[in-house]
């Protein structure tokens, strides 16, 4: 009963948690890649579909385009869980809940193999619900504590097979360790190795049915890695390749030089570097399990103190990770980013379970010496935990506001039937836009990479029946729907808002090594609008300004067709630039096309500003 409770409560937490606090899902942004495969699982694909022309302009985090679709570097295991649980229930939540009531349950059950008692499997149960690295993992929507569960099933029908001499149980074993294995092989590995030297050591008597035993196991591994060699198959042409590296070659196991993405610096990876990530995530895991160092010591006291003999091959799981993890760069690039203090050493997160067991082993043989200390000890536990977790989640509530204002453009607005082109922070969607991704083409919106005016209209062309709109840098930015102009001539506008005090503004218009600046009247502070006119050979300007003035100036080779400046002139210096705008113009044999905001911004400046509009 004890145990439901808390299954029940972990659950809640974990729906509850992730809608309130974690809209925008954790600083870990691989969420967003299972979501997207989750989606795209629900809506009948095993890969996001990509369009037939201009990829790079949809392409999401952490994937690779590949003929009509994306391939993401991850496993669709755990975004099959969430496709299920939002088919049977409309909630992506629904799989959140199912795994952190499993792992609770399946805890139990785990710790009564080991520990051989009821209440000491119980408590077990509680220090993982009552661990930060629980609590935070369990309201993402990443894959580590899903292949927790995983592994933590393959176990105890492992274990009760052996006991038991169930052939049936150890073919499950074999199904559930294959499943870990195909979503998230290393750490299948790693934690099954002690498993597998207590299967040949608990045979070694008994060699007639070893065999046996390992073909039961072995029949139990066939079914999910056949479905792993298909999907190798799929995603990169061959059954022998996964995905995982297919961004950069480097990204897998050994020392050398590594990286995520080819754009990225190589970060050389060494043993010095290994030992670090060891000894950062050891340090780290030491406060994310319940009460830290205490549960740690704890442990140490059931391995001493062993009732059944499994104590110690429990324990071996807690070294097979982290030396296991020594040989994989990525534990020391995390310790170079947010994630690991966010949200948990995330890699040692299997860690947290022979931690949680033998605590609870060590922790009921202090209760039996002495009621005091071990009530003592339990509110110390709760008091460290308790300060990592407020921390914690104090931290996400920061990333969580400005999250919420990075996507308020786009949330607050009706945007149905549009193509929204989002701001380049890096050259793949879904980050920092946690909750924009294109499972299909025919939603509501359709996201797409800001890459130029130019490539912004071959985008649009695959999209014509679609209004066009772009969202500005900035928490939040400016969403301003477009307008595509073409003609021989096309005619946009310059408005221009000069706040009061000003001495003197002059308006700067570049195109190639030509510059014309204009002086701006300071004296009317309303918003003032000059015409450009744009034809293939030249833009020029018509409205009230001051006489022109023609320079020479060098442009870069990578900046738009035209620029805009608002300058405010300094004596002996460059001019300080006030306000900035720009756009590109596409030739099409004697005309010229445009792409631009139909409107300009309701907002009055404290400060000098410039826009360019389409105008009437």
């Amino acid at each position: 009963m004890v145990v439901a409770v808390l299954a029940v409560l972990a659950a809640g937490w974990a729906v509850l948690a992730s809608v309130t606090l974690f809209p925008y899902l954790s600083v870990n942004q691989d969420e967003t890649v299972y979501l997207l495969q989750a989606d795209s699982l629900t809506e009948g694909r095993l890969f996001p579909p990509a369009p037939p022309a201009e990829a790079d302009a949809f392409v999401p985090w952490l994937s690779i385009t590949s003929g009509d679709h994306y391939v993401p570097k991850y496993s669709p295991v755990w975004p099959a869980v969430i496709a299920v649980g939002r088919l049977l229930t409309g909630s992506h939540h629904a799989a959140q809940a199912l795994v952190a009531a499993g792992v609770v349950v399946l805890t139990y059950l785990l710790a009564r193999e080991v520990l051989g008692r009821r209440w000491p499997s119980v408590l077990a149960s509680l220090f993982v619900v009552l661990s930060p690295f629980f609590l935070m993992q369990s309201v993402t929507f990443l894959s580590y504590l899903p292949n927790v569960l995983l592994l933590e099933g393959f176990a105890v029908s492992f274990l009760r097979g052996v006991r038991q001499s169930s052939r049936w149980l150890l073919v499950a074993s074999g199904g559930l360790i294959g499943l870990a294995f195909f979503a998230r092989p290393f750490d299948a590995v790693l934690f099954a190795l002690p498993f597998g030297f207590l299967f040949v050591i608990s045979r070694r008597h008994s060699w007639r049915t070893l065999i046996p035993d390992v073909a039961a196991f072995a029949m139990g591994t066939v079914p999910p890695m056949v479905a792993m060699l298909a999907f190798f198959k799929a995603a990169t042409g061959s059954p022998l390749r996964s995905p995982f590296n297919l961004l950069d070659k480097s990204d897998t196991l050994g020392f050398g030089a590594k990286r995520v993405f080819p754009w990225d610096p190589e970060l050389e990876f060494g043993a010095g570097q290994a030992w670090h990530g060891l000894l950062t995530h050891s340090m780290l895991l030491s406060f994310w399990c319940f009460g830290g160092l205490v549960l740690i010591g704890l442990s140490v006291v059931a391995l001493r103190h062993r009732k059944t003999g499994l104590e110690g091959w429990m324990g071996l799981v807690a070294l097979t990770i982290p030396i296991g993890y020594l040989l994989f760069w990525g534990s020391y690039l995390l310790t170079r980013l947010e994630g690991p203090w966010r949200i948990g050493p995330f890699y040692y997160l299997p860690v947290l379970v022979p931690l949680a067991i033998l605590g609870a082993g060590g922790f009921s043989r202090l209760w039996h010496l002495d009621h005091r200390l071990a009530w003592f000890g339990l509110l110390g536990m709760s008091a460290v935990s308790g300060l990592v977790i407020a921390g914690a989640l104090g931290d996400q509530r920061e990333r969580t506001t400005g999250l919420r204002a990075l996507h308020s453009p786009v949330e607050e607005r009706p945007l149905d039937g549009a193509i929204v082109f989002l701001p380049r922070y890096g050259p793949q969607l879904m980050t920092p836009f946690t909750k924009l991704r294109n499972p299909s083409f025919d939603q509501k919106v359709v996201w797409a990479l800001d890459r130029g005016d130019r490539a912004n209209l071959r985008a649009l062309d695959l999209f014509p029946s679609r209004k066009p709109y772009l969202l500005t840098e900035g928490a939040p930015g400016d969403l301003h729907q477009l307008v595509r102009r073409r003609g021989a001539t096309v005619t946009a506008e310059v408005q221009l808002r000069v706040p009061p005090g000003e001495e003197q503004l002059v308006l700067g218009v570049g195109r190639g090594e030509r510059l014309e600046t204009f002086p701006v009247d300071v004296s009317n502070q309303a918003t003032q609008r000059v015409q450009l006119i744009i034809t293939k050979d030249e833009v020029s300007v018509q409205g009230s300004l001051g006489p022109r003035r023609v320079e020479s100036r060098t442009p870069d080779p990578d900046e738009p067709d035209v620029l805009l400046w608002l300058l405010r002139p300094a004596a002996g210096d460059a001019p300080e630039t006030e306000a900035a705008s720009a756009f590109d113009i596409s030739a099409l044999g004697e005309e010229v096309e445009v792409l631009l905001p139909a409107t300009g911004s309701s907002d009055q400046a404290d400060a000098p500003s410039l826009e360019v509009v389409a105008g009437n």
